[in-house]
């Protein structure tokens, strides 16, 4: 199951399109994991993605208009 474009522009994520399509998905079938490692060169946006998450998880909209 892949996250549809709009819910990938809700995330405002750049350059990881892969990583927040595979998050957006385990968000959307209600299957998140405990645990997500975020790796990568200082610099690349690793914080950025991981509130972007954060921000999905505590949202309260509704489904289709969460981050």
């Amino acid at each position: 199951m892949s996250a549809n474009p709009s819910s990938l522009a809700r995330w405002k994520v750049a350059g990881h399109d892969a990583a927040v399509s595979g998050l957006a998905s385990a968000v959307a079938s209600g299957r998140v994991s405990h645990a997500y490692l975020l790796t990568g060169p200082e610099g690349v946006g690793r914080t950025s993605l991981a509130l972007a998450l954060a921000r999905t998880l505590n949202c309260e909209a509704a489904p289709q208009q969460r981050p």
